[in-house]
């Protein structure tokens, strides 16, 4: 290689180098908060589900899901999304308001630190309320949250009209169609009762997300309930989990690991295989085998909308890293454009006090960095999720390490809350069910199996005088 040709190949590394650099500082400049408060949101996605005797428990129909959708959107204060298949209502005094898109059903609350868990616990009665009442009215009961428990995971659900379902299931290979008015009927992808936490800064927020993801096996005992599939129950696995399994064999991918710092974290992020571009609201599907790194480094690569249709040259956007971070395969991730770490590991139905009660822990924990840290730190990442299978599929009556670890667990939270004087009464259902030695899943396949489905579903509907 002459010389004049070493000194361009240096130069085209340097550039490389420089602008990943660049992307990196402003990446984590967006995790970066003023003050010391941390704000802390929920996301509830709340099944609806048959309640006459024909069908009872199975899905609801397109017509019940639609009456369901224009009786809401007609309620006093509440307004249809024009944008999507939803409603939404400003809350005074909240500084916000309450979104629920219908299919996936999923209500998004975003809390301030000023207003804590008793004024969450208010803001999801302002919309379970008058949702129970209109879907009992057409015949169907809201569930918890996350998958359906009667019927097999993967049967079809409405994925509403955004386009990110539609290229998830184009992307993976996933059956789908369409109605006359645009909706996505396909399977269940993304069913869960989602928290987040706001970082402080980039580092903050690394070691929020290797708390959550060192503390996986504990935080699915104290949150999910097994998951009867047509008769016999799956252990605590779901459909999104068994999603992303496959989407992981596929692309020969392993489990995000815990993350040294920021460095090593967006290191993994640019080396993640491209999938999907987002443009002016739209995803399209990347034709070609390119790492976000190299997909920089070129700055253009080829995609379309469905992987068959019209090929075209798309230019790398910075809004393409953020695309990328909702594909790092953890049950917690750093979320930049909201500023926050998304805890994603509950896919179960949970009771009202139950949802608050691993909000409690979350937010706990948060508050009490250090000494979670400390826990999650105890192992390596292998065993993190040896641990965290065994109790997805085995449940954790008999696992005592795990048991024993969740009274720590919820000792470390109450601590925090008390930090910052929270309602600490909400981890009160966690610690008696330890002390009973049942988790919620223990509880949700006695009831099946002593009692059937019926008596299960009617113990995780919700009710108005919740």
């Amino acid at each position: 290689m002459t010389f004049a040709l070493v000194k361009k190949h240096v130069q085209s590394e340097s550039s490389q180098g420089s602008r990943i650099g660049l992307a990196k500082e402003a990446h984590a400049e967006k995790f970066r908060s003023v003050g010391d408060e941390r704000g802390f949101g929920i996301e509830m996605e709340f099944p609806l589900v048959k309640s006459g005797a024909y069908g009872f428990g199975q899905v609801i129909s397109e017509r019940q899901l639609k009456r369901i959708f224009r009786d809401m959107g007609s309620r006093d204060g509440w307004q249809r999304n024009p944008h999507g298949f939803g409603v939404e209502k400003g809350i005074d005094g909240y500084g916000g308001s309450i979104h629920a898109e219908f299919g996936v059903g999923t209500v998004e609350i975003a809390l301030p630190k000023a207003n804590g868990l008793d004024h969450a616990n208010k803001m999801i009665a302002e919309f379970v309320t008058p949702l129970i009442k209109v879907a009992e009215r057409s015949g169907a009961y809201v569930l918890g949250h996350g998958t359906q428990p009667v019927t097999q995971p993967g049967a079809a659900l409405c994925l509403e009209s955004i386009p990110r379902y539609k290229m998830m299931l184009d992307t993976w290979g996933s059956s789908y169609r369409i109605d006359q008015e645009g909706l996505t009927y396909g399977p269940t992808v993304n069913a869960a009762l989602h928290f987040h936490v706001q970082t402080k800064d980039s580092e903050d927020a690394v070691r929020l997300a290797n708390v959550y993801n060192g503390l996986r096996p504990e935080l699915l005992a104290l949150g999910a309930n097994s998951s009867p599939v047509r008769g016999p129950h799956a252990g605590m696995a779901d459909s999104r989990t068994t999603f992303y399994e496959d989407y992981l064999l596929e692309r020969n991918l392993a489990i995000a690991p815990i993350f040294r710092d920021f460095d090593h974290y967006f290191e993994h992020l640019m080396s993640l295989p491209m999938d999907l571009l987002k443009r002016e609201g739209e995803y399209y599907k990347v034709n070609e085998a390119v790492s976000l790194r190299d997909f920089m480094h070129r700055g253009i690569a080829s995609a379309s909308r469905d992987g068959v249709g019209s090929v075209f040259a798309v230019r790398f956007e910075e809004q393409d890293i953020e695309v990328m971070e909702g594909l790092v395969r953890a049950d917690a991730r750093l979320k930049s454009y909201t500023n926050t770490v998304e805890v994603r590991l509950f896919s179960e139905q949970a009771s009202r006090s139950e949802v608050m009660g691993l909000g409690a822990v979350i937010r706990g924990l948060a508050e009490n960095l250090d000494r979670a840290q400390e826990l999650a730190m105890r192992r390596s990442v292998d065993e993190i999720t040896r641990l965290k299978n065994d109790v997805a599929y085995n449940g954790v009556t008999n696992n005592e390490t795990v048991m024993m670890a969740a009274h720590e667990v919820l000792d470390v939270a109450f601590e925090g809350l008390l930090k910052i004087g929270e309602n600490t009464d909400y981890l009160r259902p966690k610690y008696e069910g330890l002390a009973r030695g049942e988790v919620p899943s223990d509880r949700s396949r006695r009831v099946f199996d002593e009692e059937g489905i019926k008596p299960l579903v009617e113990s995780l509907r919700f009710r108005v005088d919740e």
